[in-house]
């Protein structure tokens, strides 16, 4: 771009200085300004000859060109405009797709598009789970109405849960409500505050209450070392901390299970069509399995996979692993094929032990 700017750049500059002397011109006698006019076209023209500014723009453009007329080619290269063949049918039941929709529906805390949605499709969540989450939507838009007087009694309720999963919200919620009267309603309501709530966590909170407390030393002081508890982004840490707890207790991961499928599938997706292109016509025979290994991060793995030492094989929960005495894992499948060749004991394929039936162990993951 630079060379089309100075070529520009110069013709504009060349262009102006002959206006100016055609300008001037107009102000001599009719002759000499005749000739001076015609110099000052015929150095214009020259100036253009020599420098040729068309053509180096011209020149300059050609690399863009090319990028440009070779864009919808890289396009079509890049990316697969049908990606049926890389699909198989599922046959998914249409009630477990509606509430997938209902489930990210409510969790992204749209509850007009909920209420649509259940007219429209004549479905009906369960009503615990959408009671469940609904609450979670509500007291987390009230969160971010810094109205933080919903999450704590929700979380006061939840006590026992919470103590359960050892978490320490309850004392986060109270910390936020603290700073937030701190800084809205002054010391002395902040106090009263810290002074009713605070003593039921200082056996696991201590260091941190006496950091609050101290806190007001510094309060609208210019030199401040607390000025990281009255930042803004404290209120999303906390919003993101209580929907992670709402969750836990609920059984249900932060993100709706529809939008997880979708992240999952996205990065999935280039494996499969690659796989469809240097298989073309082959079929799916297990729709329960993929053909090919798909990395797609650990952020996707939610359950432990068994590989069975004697069959090489991923087992799926109806084949329920069985533990020896040994310590060794086999497979249900593998376990009955070895032991339906002995009476009572058999080797572990694994070490050189002898195995009594009757003592294995069924064992979840």
């Amino acid at each position: 771009m630079g060379v089309i700017n100075q070529s520009v750049d110069k013709l504009i500059e060349d262009l102006e200085k002959g206006i100016k002397e055609i300008d001037d011109a107009g102000r001599m006698e009719e002759e000499t300004a005749n000739n001076q006019v015609r110099e000052s076209i015929q150095k214009i023209c020259k100036n253009i000859a020599q420098d040729k500014p068309f053509k180096k723009v011209v020149d300059a453009h050609q690399e863009y060109y090319g990028f440009v007329s070779n864009f919808g080619k890289n396009i079509d290269k890049f990316f697969v405009r049908d990606i049926d063949q890389s699909l198989v049918d599922a046959n998914l039941d249409t009630n477990l797709v509606k509430e997938l929709v209902l489930e990210h529906l409510l969790k992204n805390e749209a509850m007009e598009s909920v209420s649509a949605f259940e007219q429209e499709s004549n479905m009906r969540i369960d009503l615990k789970l959408k009671s469940k989450l609904e609450e979670t939507a509500l007291i987390l838009q009230e969160i971010k109405r810094k109205n933080l007087r919903p999450a704590i009694s929700w979380a006061d309720e939840n006590t026992r849960e919470l103590s359960k999963i050892k978490s320490n919200l309850r004392f986060e919620l109270h910390k936020m409500q603290y700073i937030q009267l701190l800084k809205e309603q002054g010391q002395t309501v902040a106090l009263e505050y810290a002074q009713r709530c605070f003593p039921a966590f200082m056996d696991e909170n201590r260091l941190e209450v006496q950091r609050l407390m101290t806190c007001i030393l510094f309060l609208g002081k210019e030199k401040n070392h607390y000025t990281d508890l009255l930042e803004e982004k404290n209120w999303e840490r906390i919003g993101h901390s209580f929907l992670t707890y709402s969750c836990k207790i609920m059984g249900s991961p932060n993100s709706s299970l529809a939008s997880i499928l979708v992240a999952a599938g996205t990065k999935a997706l280039p494996k499969f069509i690659k796989y469809a292109s240097l298989n073309k016509g082959a079929v799916w025979k297990e729709k329960n399995e993929i053909p090919i290994e798909v990395d797609i991060g650990n952020e996707f793995k939610f359950h432990s996979i068994f590989v069975c030492p004697v069959s090489r094989e991923a087992e799926g929960p109806e084949s329920q692993p069985v533990l020896l005495k040994c310590g060794h894992v086999l497979s249900k499948h593998s376990f009955d094929r070895l032991a339906a060749q002995t009476r009572t004991r058999l080797k572990c394929p694994v070490c050189p032990r002898e195995i009594v039936k009757d003592e294995v162990k069924p064992i979840t993951f």
